[in-house]
């Protein structure tokens, strides 16, 4: 079998490239506004871990560093099924599609930590998610087109947080 490489354009730096991946050219266009866009650059990917661990696009993270070390992963990803296509739902339906996903992250992810993406501002509600280390970006990023998430975010093995879009 040929290992396929996509290319994916993120928004917080270069393509990213992780080794063993399929690789897609992504179209410069996105259906995803550019002030929803920034919002996701600004805010905080926070990961229920000890300690815990704050991650913040395009700036290395030491202690996700240290637990992939620790735990032998070359990725990491942060991944909500809440408010798909950012349209707002109400807490039950947001809890329900939380529980999905995270159903889903365990049968592809050696470790799944709870996580909550975080608007510092204040102007949009905490997002509960997961952070999954170990899973293929190519599944990543399918469990996010399937939960209708405008984007995730990605890290290699740098620990650097990328954001990935996703349409």
């Amino acid at each position: 079998m040929v290992a396929l490489h996509l290319a994916r354009r993120t928004v917080s730096g270069p393509l990213l490239r992780l080794p063993g991946e399929v690789k897609a050219v992504v179209a410069n266009g996105s259906a995803i506004p550019p002030q929803m866009i920034a919002a996701y650059e600004a805010a905080e990917y926070r990961i229920e871990a000890d300690p815990p661990i704050v991650l913040r696009m395009g700036q290395m993270s030491e202690p996700l560093a240290g637990l992939m070390v620790d735990k032998n992963m070359k990725s990491a990803a942060f991944l909500t099924a809440c408010n798909p296509h950012g349209q707002m739902l109400g807490a039950a339906d947001n809890a329900t599609r939380t529980a999905a996903l995270g159903a889903e992250l365990e049968r592809f992810a050696p470790l799944v930590l709870p996580a909550c993406g975080v608007d510092p501002a204040g102007r949009w509600p905490d997002e509960p998610g997961f952070l999954a280390l170990g899973c293929p970006p190519a599944i990543i990023e399918a469990l996010g087109r399937r939960h209708r998430q405008n984007a995730l975010v990605l890290c290699g093995e740098d620990a650097v947080p990328r954001l990935v879009l996703l349409r």
